[in-house]
């Protein structure tokens, strides 16, 4: 007998974009929007320590980032996550997916389709420290907080 398990993801419509150039207007609020980056690549996060990619285990030139984020003050979704590198303003990832253990462990089922998967194309960075930038747009404002996570390219 076989048993395993399946996963669905489920896509989500995009947030509206900003209107170029309008997410550097906004003001950052440190503390509105939890944001939480459990994988880059395959390697996991720990706080202070840079993840390291070796390009070689990319070939597709491409890497995940995966977290969870929330408006916990206002007590539900974000509006959408915004994943960049070094200065760049960055593009939407996948919000909306299922993170049983974060409604699990917040008590609240409000935040189960709190999860995101944002891609991050490695063609143009130079092997070195770079910096990972995730954004969190607050529901219902023109503000959003981030996270940052340093990124050893070898």
């Amino acid at each position: 007998m076989l048993i395993g398990i399946v996963y669905r993801l489920v896509m989500l419509p995009t947030p509206p974009l900003p209107a170029p150039g309008t997410l550097n207007d906004m003001p950052a609020t440190p503390g509105r929007a939890r944001i939480a980056v459990d994988m880059v690549g395959k390697r996991p996060v720990s706080e202070g320590l840079p993840v390291v990619i070796a390009r070689k285990d990319y070939p597709s030139e491409a890497i995940t980032v995966e977290g969870w984020s929330i408006d916990q003050t206002g007590q539900r979704l974000a509006r959408g996550v915004l994943v960049g590198v070094d200065d760049d303003a960055g593009s939407w990832a996948r919000y909306g997916s299922t993170r049983n253990d974060v409604a699990r462990y917040l008590g609240d089922a409000t935040y189960l389709r709190s999860g995101y998967i944002g891609v991050l194309p490695l063609r143009g960075l130079s092997d070195g420290m770079h910096t990972v930038t995730i954004r969190a747009l607050v529901a219902d404002t023109n503000t959003y907080s981030e996270a940052i996570v340093s990124l050893l390219i070898t």
